[in-house]
């Protein structure tokens, strides 16, 4: 997806994909994404794809433990591709509106096709 969105709207140089692979422990994966957020102190906006998956839980679980801390980290889970663009391009900052902005796009994004040309999707 982080492809895609580059070749729309060029190179991403502030995202990074965090990939969970099959042999990764929730731990190991932790680690790794808290790696990749770096501590520069810039605020961390993680998206990940399916709500209770292990990336969705794993991020979640980082941010509460950053409340309160000098890193600001945010995540929303169930993105596309739409909500990735829309990130990459307009969020200025994480506040409660952006992230509502985002929320709205992602769900916007998804749309029955068949219904939408005036067609039975059955």
């Amino acid at each position: 997806m982080l492809e895609s969105a580059a070749m729309i709207c060029g190179p991403l140089d502030d995202a990074v994909a965090v990939d969970l692979q099959p042999e990764q422990s929730p731990e190991a994966y932790a680690e790794a994404l808290r790696s990749a957020m770096g501590d520069d102190g810039r605020p961390v906006l993680i998206l990940t794809d399916l709500v209770g998956g292990t990336p969705h839980n794993v991020a979640s679980l980082i941010c509460r433990e950053n409340r309160g801390t000098t890193l600001l980290a945010l995540c929303v889970s169930g993105t596309n591709l739409g909500l990735l663009l829309e990130a990459a391009t307009s969020v200025q900052s994480l506040d409660a509106d952006a992230i509502a902005k985002l929320v709205a796009t992602g769900r916007d994004g998804i749309v029955d096709a068949m219904r939408q040309v005036g067609e039975s999707s059955v």
